[in-house]
């Protein structure tokens, strides 16, 4: 994109203000100046990957994305879906731990408790991660993590 001929860059804050023109010349400009950031989507973002199983719970590990699209990332969403009760479409995802895991950008790592639908021992779940930048631009991983809800045998 260019602003005024000048190639706008991605990560760089911009401001603009608003100025009339007519045939008598150009307006005062306005005293309001909004200021954005050129921010796009993160990219990069892989599956989350996993560290421990029981039949209640699953401890998921991820890595930031590998570009975070010229913004600072604010933090991640965890998306499951209960394979088990997918429809021919696939999978449905919800949101997990939206509360404990949306405005931690620095986390890495996360136990999920909160499961869908009526996952339990011998489920098998799927899990995506999102990210999101300060712009409010956000990604979601294109491939998903497959688990199976099980404890260690007696």
């Amino acid at each position: 994109y260019t602003v005024n001929g000048a190639l706008i860059e991605t990560g760089l804050p911009y401001r603009f203000y608003v100025v009339s023109e007519n045939y008598v010349g150009l307006s005062t400009a306005a005293a309001d100046i909004a200021e954005f950031r050129a921010c796009q989507a993160p990219t990069g973002l892989a599956a989350p990957t996993r560290v421990s199983t029981t039949d209640s719970s699953v401890v998921l590990s991820w890595s930031a994305p590998t570009d975070d699209g010229g913004c600072t990332l604010t933090g991640y969403a965890i998306l499951a879906g209960d394979e088990d009760q997918g429809s021919a479409l696939g999978v449905t995802y919800t949101e997990v731990h939206s509360a404990a895991v949306r405005d931690n950008p620095a986390m890495s790592t996360f136990t999920v408790t909160e499961l869908p639908g009526t996952a339990s021992a011998g489920s098998n779940l799927r899990f995506k991660l999102m990210a999101f930048n300060e712009d409010g631009f956000s990604v979601t991983s294109t491939q998903s993590l497959r688990v199976v809800l099980a404890s260690v045998p007696d």
